[in-house]
């Protein structure tokens, strides 16, 4: 089969196992990752491609020759789709595109049955590329479609990649945008000589060098440098921070209070009624910090229904959260009103990381009302939530907070404070991680976990603000 070797073909070879190499590298990392995963299929696409070009440079029968450069083009094919799958993954807009990407996969399975039977009208030696095809007429339409699909992935990658981002986010989009741009126009290059122009098509090679920059990429997106690490890091010990110094205003009280009854015991002038009353009060205060102790044991603490599905409470929820805040909101002056019926669902989740939502967003608000306000908490049953439902002036959604929700969506919350509002051109960036207006006192991390583990455990935010009017998050919660 292999009856000579070509510098297209021990290209295309290259290609073939730098692509795969890397794709496989990409995915043992983080099986579970959609980003690792749709880059491997693209990978994967691009090896299948390269390898039956490989085939095709290395072959002198015209018969191998013919059916080899059908299954390349079947590659190429895939590659675009592949392409297109991966790029609206990167840019966090999948949810969003689910039609689209549909409607863009059931034409490329069309298309590829016409790569192998429809899209050659003869085939002919051209210069010293070896056998090609004469283009078809269905293969005009396809090459016009081709287009389309990568025109549209740049411009996805530009309007949602480099536009919407800034520094570190905004830098791998480059990596990724530019390296694309090589590639494609590399790759692009083939289709010179199905329409008679003499372009030798080695910029072939600038499709493993787009791998290889991509890779780089996705790792940097998935695997924090030691920096952002660091910065995580700074957050949750803030986070412990402020644990420990609730704790420390809450059971120093009961202590001094104890302290002050042992000084009373000691002294031994006390009769036996005053003694009982005193061991009462003793024993009430030990209960008190007992409580305190036990409090801080079940945050962060999932809970399981008897269906092994994890389950939270969201009285529980709320006050665990509003306890640790306490003291920061009776220090800044703020008042919290709730408003949440007592026999509010448990939501499906797991406990300790929606504590810690409520936590983050209760500190925020905190942060917001420096000389005081009002925290507002309000949680209900809600039906069914469409698109429409979801105001769209000023209202930043999640990532999937779009489309076409479930009923399964039925508990919402919603958190306000009358602090100073976000500013129109920071609503976009609200959500995103190391975006922050506080300086070196703030990471940028904050809302950002909170989107996180919202989304992780199958619910959706998103915020709804006016500068100088405040700010409202809704969060809404699956109930089973």
């Amino acid at each position: 089969m292999i009856d000579q070797y070509t510098i297209l073909g021990v290209i295309s070879l290259i290609n073939c196992v730098t692509c795969l190499f890397l794709g496989l590298i990409i995915y043992v990392k983080n099986r579970h990752s959609m980003t690792n995963i749709t880059y491997f299929t693209f990978n994967a696409c691009i090896a299948f491609y390269s390898f039956f070009y490989f085939l095709w440079q290395s072959t002198n029968q015209t018969d191998n020759q013919i059916v080899f450069f059908k299954w390349c083009i079947v590659g190429v094919v895939l590659i675009n789709s592949a392409f297109v799958h991966l790029v609206f993954v990167l840019v966090d807009k999948q949810s969003h595109a689910k039609l689209l990407l549909i409607i863009t996969h059931l034409i490329n399975v069309l298309s590829c049955f016409g790569a192998y039977f429809w899209f050659y009208s003869s085939w002919k030696l051209k210069y010293a590329y070896g056998l090609w095809p004469v283009p078809s007429t269905v293969f005009h339409f396809y090459l016009v479609w081709w287009f389309v699909q990568v025109i549209g992935c740049f411009y996805v990658l530009y309007r949602f990649g480099l536009e919407e981002n800034q520094g570190t986010l905004k830098s791998r989009f480059e990596w990724i945008f530019y390296a694309a741009l090589v590639a494609y126009a590399g790759g692009a290059t083939n289709w010179l000589v199905w329409y008679g122009i003499n372009f030798p098509p080695y910029l072939n090679s600038g499709i493993a060098v787009y791998a290889c920059i991509l890779a780089y990429a996705i790792f940097r997106y998935r695997f924090l440098t030691p920096d952002e690490v660091l910065a995580i890091h700074r957050d949750k010990l803030a986070l412990v921070g402020l644990l420990s110094a609730s704790l420390n205003h809450e059971i120093k009280n009961p202590l001094f209070l104890l302290q002050q009854y042992c000084e009373k015991l000691r002294g031994g002038s006390l009769e036996q009624e005053a003694y009982a009353q005193l061991a009462g009060k003793m024993s009430n205060q030990i209960t008190r910090m007992r409580g305190i102790v036990e409090r801080l044991g079940d945050f962060c603490k999932p809970t399981v229904s008897h269906s092994g599905v994890e389950l939270a409470d969201l009285h529980e929820v709320i006050d665990n959260a509003l306890f640790f805040v306490s003291q920061e909101l009776k220090y800044r002056n703020i008042n919290t009103i709730i408003e949440m019926p007592d026999n509010i669902p448990k939501i499906r989740g797991n406990q300790g990381e929606f504590e810690e939502v409520f936590l983050n967003l209760f500190m925020n608000a905190c942060q917001a009302m420096p000389k005081g306000g009002r925290l507002g908490i309000r949680c209900q049953v809600t039906g069914n939530i469409s698109p429409g439902t979801v105001p769209q002036r000023g209202t930043v959604p999640s990532t999937s907070e779009k489309g076409n929700p479930s009923t399964k969506y039925a508990v919402q919350c919603t958190i306000t404070d009358t602090g100073p509002g976000i500013p129109k051109e920071d609503l976009k960036n609200i959500f995103k991680p190391f975006y922050t207006k506080k300086g070196k006192s703030g990471t940028g991390l904050g809302l950002y976990i909170v989107k996180t583990l919202v989304e992780k455990n199958g619910g959706r935010i998103w915020l709804e603000s006016d500068e100088h009017s405040g700010a409202s998050f809704k969060l809404i919660f699956q109930n089973r």
